[in-house]
């Protein structure tokens, strides 16, 4: 997460809006916080996990949209601080979702709802398949966004890779250069801004919106 190839978008001192480069933690920190901010105010309950239990005494899970906006932020920004540590323990985490979700399974077929599942990543699980981890949501009412925040070739083929491996639905996200110069590539004419970006982040289903 230390690496240099994630990209963030700034205001210029000219006025203008550009894409720097940052860290990958600087990327995704910045996704996070943007979307705590939304949840919070919108009430829609909202978790947040480290993959590693992290340093400063930080939480490892946040919840927000269930009490005070003011408060949750500070939880996230004291959550964000903490940084990552350790390997990539994706699959343990994703079981642990799993169970939860499965939980309120009924619950949410009997509303017509489905639970969104984001997995912000720079790399590959360290702890087994990830395929065979998410297979199991094949049975559940979700959606699986899958938001990669480096310009590895390498790590983008494999969770390009899972998601051809699975009948799940998921839509894997670059950063926003990156999925812009993709889409445009296909359709010329659209502007692909801030915030169709970020309605992609927040897990939109309308397969208008994906390539």
């Amino acid at each position: 997460m230390a690496t240099s190839d994630g990209h963030v978008l700034i205001d210029s001192s000219l006025g203008t809006e550009a894409m720097v480069a940052c860290s990958r933690l600087e990327e995704v920190g910045g996704s996070i916080h943007w979307h705590a901010e939304l949840a919070s105010r919108l009430r829609v309950p909202t978790e947040f996990r480290l993959l590693n239990p992290p340093g400063y005494r930080a939480a490892q899970n946040v919840k927000v949209g269930l009490g005070d906006p003011i408060n949750e932020m500070k939880s996230i920004t004291n959550f964000l601080a903490a940084g990552p540590t350790g390997r990539t323990p994706l699959c343990a985490q994703i079981r642990e979702v799993h169970q939860e979700i499965s939980s309120i399974s009924d619950d949410l077929r009997r509303t017509g709802k489905k639970a969104l599942v984001v997995i912000a990543s720079d790399g590959a699980a360290t702890d087994g398949s990830v395929s065979e981890a998410l297979r199991p949501f094949q049975r559940l009412p979700v959606w699986i966004v899958i938001k990669l925040c480096t310009d590895d070739n390498d790590i983008i083929d494999y969770w390009n890779k899972v998601d051809e491996d699975l009948e799940l639905d998921l839509d894997v996200l670059d950063d926003l250069s990156g999925e812009a110069a993709e889409v445009v590539e296909n359709n010329p004419w659209l502007n692909y801004g801030v915030n169709l970006h970020k309605l992609r982040e927040w897990g939109t289903t309308r397969k208008e919106f994906d390539r």
